[in-house]
C-alpha cells in the first residue's frame, strides 16, 4: 500500500549528488512479449541511485546537459520500464527528478534511466504558478 503525500520542490539549481537514493513509482510493464504488453495494476515503487556524469555519458552519449541526470537500480529486480516515463524520483519528500527515458523491456538491461533535474526548472515553475510555496 502506498500513501500519497504532498511533495516539496528542491531549491533552485541544486545539483544532483552522485549516489543519491531516489524512490521512483510507476505502472511500468510487468510482462513484455512482442504484441502482448501487460502493465501493473497497482502502483509500484522502487529504489534507484544516481550515477556520475561520466558513466551517464558513456551510456547516453547524446546527453550533455545539467538539466538531466542518470540513475539506476542496484539489482536486476529494480527495473523501471517504458510505462514508468513521467513518474517522480523523490528523495526525503523532495521531488528531485521526473523520468524522461527508459528503453528497458526487461531487467536484464542494466543501462541507467534518464531523469529531468527538477531543480533546474524552479524559477520557471514559480513564474507559471506564482503562489507556489517551497
Amino acid at each position: 500500500r502506498i500513501n500519497a503525500n504532498p511533495i516539496m520542490l528542491p531549491a533552485s539549481k541544486t545539483p544532483i549528488v552522485m549516489g543519491t537514493q531516489l524512490n521512483i513509482t510507476g505502472w511500468g510493464m510487468k510482462n513484455y512479449v512482442p504484441v502482448v504488453i501487460k502493465y501493473e495494476e497497482n502502483l509500484q515503487i522502487a529504489l534507484v541511485s544516481t550515477i556520475n556524469d561520466t558513466e551517464c555519458l558513456k551510456e547516453h552519449p547524446r546527453i550533455q546537459d545539467a538539466h538531466i541526470f542518470c540513475a539506476k537500480g542496484d539489482t536486476k529486480m529494480v527495473c523501471p520500464t517504458v510505462g514508468d516515463r513521467g513518474g517522480p524520483a523523490v528523495n526525503n519528500g523532495i521531488l528531485k527528478g521526473i523520468m524522461i527515458e527508459t528503453l528497458k523491456t526487461d531487467c536484464n538491461d542494466t543501462k541507467s534511466d534518464l531523469f529531468t533535474n527538477v531543480a533546474m526548472y524552479i524559477e520557471w515553475i514559480k513564474s507559471i504558478i506564482p503562489t507556489i510555496q517551497q
